[in-house]
């Protein structure tokens, strides 16, 4: 996973960005980290992260870390499907 949030490319047009986590069931101290980079290069860009499908203990690595309270609980969403079709709104 770590290797895939460096490869993400984005830029001053990206105005929104979805990540699906549904094949992430755990979060190392390494993960983390990127992600929490990730959401740095988003909010200098004014991009909105939104993260579907996070498993339980994902999420609770994002609790510990604070990540979920810095994005919002409205960035959150239980699912892919859901996700985008809650963004269509917003788009």
């Amino acid at each position: 996973m770590t290797d895939k949030l460096a490869e993400i490319d984005i830029d001053e047009s990206t105005e929104k960005l979805v990540i699906n986590m549904s094949r992430i069931s755990a979060l190392d101290a390494t993960a983390i980290q990127k992600i929490e980079e990730l959401v740095e290069r988003c909010k200098s860009l004014s991009v909105e992260l939104y993260l579907c499908h996070v498993n339980k203990q994902p999420m609770k690595a994002l609790k510990k870390a604070k990540i979920y309270d810095e994005l919002g609980e409205e960035r959150f969403y239980k699912n892919l499907e859901f996700g985008t079709g809650g963004l269509r709104g917003i788009m």
